[in-house]
């Protein structure tokens, strides 16, 4: 089961990317925030979004921000048992989206308590946030570029972000993209005035 926790309908899921530049040049208490992994380095986000396991980060350059972070939540899918000591952890109930094009949404995996996972941790953060009752929500940093993994990806990305974008639809929610240099390009763009807005 998913926790439930009390979210504003208007939140931003900030990646590692060039883009998240743009956001820490404005003021980031200013937006309600989901962010992922060693985003420390930039700022403390309201939720941190961590999907995958501790020695997939480097144990002295990324590993020391997600263990020291300041964040209220911490999303995990296991194996940080030893910290951060956030004031309140999650533990994500996921199911993974298969890497190949076959695969495709239904209704029910809106519906259910699972959270999709694919690929890279924003996509998670869009589930938690549309099952915690986010309505507008958009991604900044989630660039893809520089990233060789996610950059090989960025075809496959882009479908099932758009995929997922088309489903959300039904439910009266949107998602948009706030970065001007990213690779996901099948998502409507937006700019971050739009998404200026208290941190509760």
């Amino acid at each position: 089961m998913l926790d439930r926790v009390a979210i504003p309908e208007t939140v931003l899921i900030c990646g590692t990317g060039p883009s998240l530049q743009d956001l820490v040049d404005q003021d980031p208490g200013e937006f309600y925030t989901f962010g992922v992994n060693d985003i420390g380095r930039w700022f403390t986000p309201n939720h941190l979004v961590v999907s995958d396991q501790p020695g997939c980060f480097d144990a002295i350059d990324r590993r020391p921000w997600i263990l020291n972070s300041q964040a209220e939540h911490f999303w995990v899918s296991g194996g940080w048992e030893h910290g951060p000591h956030a004031p309140e952890r999650h533990r994500i109930p996921w199911q993974g989206v298969p890497d190949h094009y076959k695969w495709s949404f239904h209704s029910g995996h809106l519906r259910d308590e699972k959270v999709l996972v694919c690929l890279t941790t924003p996509f998670t953060c869009v589930g938690i946030a549309y099952k915690l009752g986010a309505k507008k929500i958009g991604l900044i940093g989630v660039d893809l570029g520089g990233h060789s993994q996610l950059e090989a990806s960025a075809n496959y990305l882009n479908y099932r972000f758009r995929q997922y974008a088309t489903a959300l639809e039904h439910y009266d929610v949107e998602l948009v993209n706030c970065s001007p240099v990213s690779l996901l390009t099948n998502l409507e763009r937006d700019d971050l005035e739009s998404f200026r807005t208290p941190a509760v």
